[in-house]
């Protein structure tokens, strides 16, 4: 997790933006949604990803951030 994380780090201070899907499903936890969080920093989100609205929302956020 740590070395993840270092490397998204190192990533944003390079100036480049970070978009992170974690897929929900039977297997899922919120406690591995929260290391998740913690890896990817701001760019980790957890949405539906049969709601198409929803990925386009979080892709032009990234995009309009910049």
């Amino acid at each position: 997790m740590q070395q993840t994380t270092k490397a998204v780090q190192k990533m944003e201070m390079m100036g480049i933006g970070i978009l992170s899907y974690f897929i929900t499903g039977n297997y899922s936890s919120e406690h591995e949604l929260q290391d998740f969080k913690k890896m990817y920093g701001s760019g980790a989100e957890n949405i539906d990803v049969s709601n198409v609205t929803q990925v386009a929302r979080t892709m032009n956020k990234l995009f309009l951030d910049k």
